[in-house]
C-alpha cells in the first residue's frame, strides 16, 4: 500500500510539473460549470473509462456530481472539496451518490490550467469496491465549439 501511495506521489509531481507555468492563484480560478473527459486506473489498463463532472464553486469550496463510465465502483458520484489558496491545485473527496457515507470513498488532488479549461488529477480509491486503486483522470470545460477564423 505504501508504494502504491508514492507512486501516487510522484505522479501528482509530474502532473503538477506538467501545469506549474500554467496555473492561476486559486483567487481566479473559476471551477463552474460541466466537465469531460477520461480516468485511467494504474491497476490495469482496461480499467479506464469517461467522466462528466458538474462542478460548483463558491470562493475555494467546490460541489457537485459526476457520472464515470466502466467502473463497478460508484459511478454516480457526489464531490466535495477546495481549491488550495494561492496554488492552484484542487483537493477532492469523492463519496457513492446512491448509498452517502460519512468517510469519503476515494481523494484526488488536481492542477488547474492556466485558461481554466483543464484540470489533470491522481485518485486514490481508500475504501468501497475499489479499495487501493489509484489513477489518474483528466477534464476539461465543456464548451460551445467555436470555429477558428
Amino acid at each position: 500500500m505504501r508504494s502504491l501511495a508514492m507512486h501516487s506521489l510522484k505522479i501528482l509531481i509530474a502532473c503538477g510539473l506538467l501545469f506549474a507555468a500554467n496555473t492561476y492563484a486559486a483567487g481566479r480560478v473559476d471551477l463552474n460549470g460541466t466537465w469531460l473527459g477520461t480516468w485511467t486506473s494504474y491497476r490495469s489498463p482496461e480499467y479506464n473509462g469517461t467522466a462528466k463532472v458538474t462542478l460548483t464553486q463558491k470562493g475555494n469550496v467546490i460541489t457537485g456530481s459526476g457520472v464515470f463510465s466502466n467502473t463497478k465502483c460508484s459511478p454516480k458520484r457526489k464531490i466535495r472539496g477546495k481549491i488550495m489558496p494561492g496554488s492552484g491545485m484542487v483537493y477532492l473527496k469523492v463519496y457513492p451518490m446512491a448509498h452517502p457515507t460519512k468517510k469519503p470513498i476515494s481523494t484526488s488532488w488536481g492542477v488547474v490550467s492556466l485558461k481554466n479549461n483543464a484540470i489533470s488529477f491522481v485518485y486514490t480509491f481508500g475504501a468501497g469496491a475499489c479499495a487501493g486503486d489509484s489513477g489518474t483522470w483528466f477534464i476539461s470545460k465543456d464548451q460551445p465549439y467555436k470555429p477558428h477564423r
